[in-house]
Formats: structure tokens, sequence, C-alpha cells
């Protein structure tokens, strides 16, 4: 009887240490929009479940952390993620207290030269029971190599390719390491190629962007589609990191007129930035309000 008593206390405990989401994915999004590797956290997770908390170990040199939030008219912003150091390395704690969250950082791993080469390791405080990974190819990429075994692919108009992988059963702790290669001769971001083809392009005139891109940001808030990741809709969901992540990556709070008429640089690169930045985008350094 203290036998199954004991058992019974054992398995309580460890469902406990279980993460509650239903939906778990982490994508990748090489040399999307800045020289580096956008990484996304898409989770949903049950009412009863909230608040839950999350500890996601990064890369040393991760920067540029956002997480949403609901504003007081109902709608959802990013703000600046902190990113702490523990013995154990860099640590993005979450707090997660919407059943719909999102989180991002960048990670640029890369040099000069015209060859790419990608490696993390996903590593969380927490069991994961489900989730999925997604990457995103760059368009400029040419002989792209992934460790992702039996992945599902995927190919969009434009001439993105997607690659979805399950990830289940990860324990607090264990690392799945992702990693990709590839050549980008051109030194070009997703969204330099995207607008050049949206340009040449006649049936995208200003009023269609402009409609499909809030359509794809309701889409972004819900985060999924009957359980299969946004990213294989394709289309929609690069419309979205496009032209909403851009804005959101905005202070938000108001600019005085004598601070919008005066030039901003990064105190760390010198890179001039635009008034609203959040942060540098060239070195990553946080921009601080002045």
């Amino acid at each position: 009887m203290k036998k199954s008593i004991l058992i019974l206390l054992v398995t309580h405990l460890i469902a406990m240490d279980a993460a509650p989401f239903t939906t778990f994915v982490t994508g990748f999004w090489p040399e999307y929009d800045h020289p580096g590797v956008l990484v996304t956290f898409e989770i949903v997770t049950p009412h009863t479940s909230l608040p839950a908390g999350l500890g996601i170990y990064l890369p040393d040199n991760a920067a540029m952390a956002l997480h949403s939030r609901d504003t007081d008219q109902g709608e959802k912003e990013l703000v600046v993620q902190e990113i702490t150091q523990t013995d154990q390395g860099s640590l993005m704690k979450l707090e997660i207290d919407q059943t719909q969250y999102y989180a991002q950082l960048y990670y640029n791993p890369f040099d000069t030269t015209t060859f790419r080469q990608f490696d993390f390791d996903l590593k969380f405080d927490r069991d994961i029971d489900s989730s999925y990974v997604v990457i995103q190819q760059n368009l400029a990429a040419l002989n792209f190599n992934m460790n992702l075994t039996n992945a599902e692919s995927m190919t969009d108009d434009y001439g993105f390719t997607y690659y979805r992988q399950a990830v289940n059963n990860l324990k607090a702790g264990d690392i799945f390491h992702v990693h990709f290669s590839y050549e980008n001769p051109q030194q070009l971001n997703s969204t330099d190629i995207l607008q050049k083809r949206m340009a040449d392009h006649p049936a995208f005139d200003q009023d269609s962007l402009a409609e499909i891109s809030s359509r794809g940001r309701q889409h972004l808030e819900k985060g999924f589609v009957h359980g299969r990741f946004l990213v294989m809709l394709g289309l929609p969901l690069l419309l979205i990191l496009f032209f909403v992540l851009k804005k959101l990556l905005k202070r938000d709070h108001p600019v005085s007129r004598n601070a919008a008429t005066a030039d901003r640089y990064c105190t760390e690169c010198g890179t001039k930035v635009e008034i609203e930045a959040l942060y540098c985008t060239n070195c990553g350094k946080e921009i601080n309000a002045s």
C-alpha cells in the first residue's frame, strides 16, 4: 500500500513538472529581415493552466528578445524580454499569462563569408511533452542542408521552403540540437528578395498588401489554425513578419517632436537607428530611450 502511494506521488510530481502547453512551436528564420537568425516561440496554453512559467536556455550572444502581451485595449504588442545569466548559461524566463503567447529573439553566429552555419541547442527548464521545430529556408540559400529527419516540407508560391519536425518527450535539461548550413553568395535577407518579387508582381498594389497584412496579423495573434503551424500557410505569415513585426519593434511610447528631428546612433557600433527603434539592427544592442 505504501509503495503504491509512493508511486502515485512520484507520478504526480513528474506530471506537475511537465509544461501544460497544448501547442509549442519553435521556428528558425535564417536571414529573414536581419543579418542573423530570427528564433520564434509560439505557445498555446489552456486558460486553466495560466499563468505558466518556462525557462529557455540560449546562446550567450542571443539578443533582441521580445515577448507578446495584451494591452488595455485588448490588442497584442511586443515588449522587451529580459535575458539573464545563470550558471548554465543565458536564460530567457517566460511568464506566460496568455492562452496564445509569442516570444522571439535574434541569434547571429554568421561571419563575413558567404557560408552560413547555424547550431542551436533547444533546452528548457521544464518537460515539453509535445512540440514542433520549423525551419524556413532563406530565399537566397544554395546547397541548404539540415539535421531534421523525416521532416515535412512545403514550398509556397514565392519560393519559400519550410521544414517541420515533431519533437516529443523533451525532458527538462535535455538538448535537441538544430543544425543547418547553406551558401548565401548574394548575402541578401529574404525580405530583400521578397520586396523585389512583390514589386515585380502587378497583382500586389498597396491596398492588397495592406489587406493581406491585416489578415495575416489576425492569424499571427491566433498563432495556429486547426493545430497546424501557420508557417505552412506560406505568404500570410511572411507578410506578418515583414510588415507587422517591424512596426512592433518600435517603442510603445510617443517620441517628442525635438527627439524626432534628431538623428540617433547606436552607442555600441555607431550605426544610425530609427527614432523609435528598440534595438540596433546591426549589432543588436538595446537602444536606450533619451
